[in-house]
């Protein structure tokens, strides 16, 4: 019995101390807060008037120091102009391969872009939305509660690779918890954390791990450092028969997204997703990457099946959808990329003047 209350004394003193060290951390996060997040609870957040400086310690193919920055109204590009009614407005949206989190801000493809089509369009203001992890949910959240307050004349968006297999939203975007929910152990924790600092913090954390694991991390991969071997004909059917259903809801969000769009009069602008692997050579490098092994599956496999995510943004065409074909005209060229989805300096300047020249067909 005695052995019993000096453990109940201990268990409790344990506790205490937890329960104290977290209010602690709470109260300090609340002061001052060390991270800038793009996804808190149920909203997004776009971190207005930053400016970083990284040291690149891990990216060969970038440059030594990255300048980063975002203007008032949170968007990476020029502040909102004064008299926006001049100016065509453009903003474009997508995940990482959008944002270029990685690429100083005159490096981007969205800045490149806007520079390519100044001849054309002295009066042009172009601001990237870009969010790293986001899919086609978070775009959908970005668009209705903020962008088309803008009033923007035309949106481009980059959408794929992080709708693969998606029917609800990822955790680097999950914006349909709305209050506390108790249909699961998995919400009623996630819906309650994000009330703290603390918690927003051990989920963002959390997302970032998982980011990891899904490999959606920067960072340098090369081709030649892949193992040879083929995806069995059984697994590769089996894959892509699994992605019906995916794909079904994917070319619903899609048609939300150009519907809300036109219904707040934006022009949508919708762009394939290029990648580096593929059934063909890499152009640098003379590496053959159809039999190179990637995540579980050759490159052959990993390119047919964004194509067919790539195709349900094509088929947004039979609507008068505009659709730019980014995925067929990129090279497959690893000086492009400095992984298999992310642009280098070069990469981000061919996108731009690949876009560049069929917007200036959509512009007016």
């Amino acid at each position: 019995m005695i052995r019993f209350k000096l453990f109940a004394k201990k268990f409790v003193a344990v506790i205490f101390g937890i329960f104290l060290a977290l209010v602690i951390i709470e109260i300090i996060l609340r002061i001052w807060h060390p991270f800038v997040y793009t996804v808190r609870g149920d909203k997004i957040i776009l971190a207005a008037n930053i400016q970083v400086r990284m040291k690149n310690q891990w990216i060969r193919k970038l440059d030594d120091t990255i300048y980063y920055s975002r203007n008032s109204i949170g968007l990476r590009g020029d502040a909102w102009p004064v008299n926006p009614e001049n100016y065509i407005k453009i903003i474009t949206v997508g995940g990482s391969t959008t944002e270029c989190k990685f690429l100083s801000d005159s490096r981007t493809w969205p800045e490149r872009l806007k520079h390519d089509l100044k001849p054309d369009h002295p009066n042009i203001w172009l601001n990237n939305a870009g969010l790293d992890g986001h899919s086609s949910f978070g775009h959908l959240v970005l668009l209705k509660d903020y962008l088309v307050r803008l009033h923007p004349n035309y949106i481009l968006f980059l959408t794929g690779i992080n709708d693969v297999e998606l029917d609800r939203p990822a955790d680097l975007d999950d914006q349909d918890i709305r209050g506390i929910h108790g249909h699961s152990v998995k919400y009623f924790l996630k819906s309650l954390v994000n009330y703290t600092e603390t918690g927003t913090l051990l989920l963002s954390l959390y997302r970032n791990y998982l980011a990891y694991r899904k490999g959606l991390i920067h960072k340098e991969r090369d081709p030649g450092q892949l193992q040879v071997g083929v995806t069995d004909s059984l697994t590769r059917m089996n894959k892509i028969a699994f992605q019906k259903h995916y794909l079904t809801n994917y070319a619903g969000r899609l048609k939300e997204l150009a519907a809300v769009s036109v219904l707040n009069y934006i022009k949508p602008v919708f762009i394939t997703q290029p990648a580096l692997f593929g059934n063909a050579v890499d152009s640098t490098t003379g590496i053959f990457m159809g039999n190179r092994m990637l995540d579980g599956y050759d490159c052959a496999m990993d390119w047919d099946l964004l194509q067919l995510y790539n195709d349900e943004v094509r088929n947004l065409r039979a609507d008068g959808v505009a659709v730019i074909d980014l995925a067929a005209a990129m090279p497959k060229d690893s000086k492009y990329f400095y992984d298999f989805m992310h642009y280098t300096n070069a990469g981000a300047e061919k996108v731009a003047a690949i876009l560049a020249d069929s917007l200036r067909m959509i512009i007016k």
